[in-house]
């Protein structure tokens, strides 16, 4: 029978190995050391709620980064829609330049169709009758707005340059040539924003093209009631008392 070993005094007896196994080197006649305590770990419930945590908190950072970045490139956006919007009415304008030196596109202007034409109306028939150039199509809509280019197949057709394609104003037909050629204090605003469109630069203004300029400007509020004389109810009513009737918006239409 495996006997015990004789213990010092005060330790638990120790037993020596059975036979055919090796003594335990820390068992050559001494007590086993007691084992350290073992460290706690971390449940995976608490190493769910930090990763949680952490990707909370990268998401939060990221969208709050992109929310920063976008309150900065908006105004910076809206300053270049703006400048291109200049552009394209300069290049509009230039097409209706080409009608008064052209011959045969002046003949047309004296046309019924064309002659009593204004605003959209005008824009649409000249288009038909090839008094401005169809690349000018994409030119006929607001880069700030809901408006959206025609298609051009209304031009070989019975069909119409829809309301929405149009953001602009016009002179009536008739009238081209003599508007065009209003100077100093009798200048007047060949194109502009029709009402629809009206307010799509609230912090600019409107855009508008002078008889005597050849580049387009904006005209905020505050110009119009220093220069023209033009009330509030005037300014947000433009369709009713700005466009056909009070200068100097009073030779174009929408």
């Amino acid at each position: 029978m495996n006997q015990p070993m004789q213990p010092q005094p005060g330790q638990p007896p120790q037993y020596p190995p059975m036979p055919g196994q090796p003594y335990p080197p820390n068992m050559q006649g001494q007590p086993y050391p007691p084992l350290p305590p073992q460290k706690q770990g971390m449940s995976g419930g608490k190493i769910a709620l930090i990763i949680g945590g952490v990707i909370f908190a990268l998401l939060f950072l990221g969208g709050l980064l992109v929310g920063v970045l976008a309150v900065a490139a908006i105004p910076k956006l809206t300053d270049a829609k703006s400048k291109l919007e200049l552009k394209q009415l300069g290049d509009l304008k230039a097409g209706m330049q080409q009608i008064s030196v052209d011959g045969a596109k002046l003949n047309k202007l004296k046309g019924k169709d064309l002659s009593s034409a204004a605003g959209r109306d005008f824009y649409e028939a000249a288009f038909k009758a090839k008094l401005l150039d169809d690349r000018l199509l994409n030119r006929m809509c607001t880069l700030n707005g809901t408006d959206t280019p025609a298609d051009p197949g209304f031009l070989s057709s019975d069909g119409s340059l829809p309301a929405t394609s149009c953001s602009y104003t016009a002179p009536r037909g008739g009238e081209l040539l003599s508007v065009m050629s209003r100077r100093a204090h009798m200048r007047t605003v060949l194109i502009t924003f029709n009402s629809r469109n009206w307010n799509n630069y609230p912090n600019d203004g409107v855009p508008v093209v002078w008889s005597n300029a050849d580049a387009p400007a904006f005209m905020t509020f505050e110009e119009a009631e220093n220069d023209w004389g033009i009330t509030r109810a005037e300014w947000d009513d433009p369709a009713g008392k700005l466009f056909g009737k009070k200068a100097p918006f009073d030779h174009t239409y929408e």
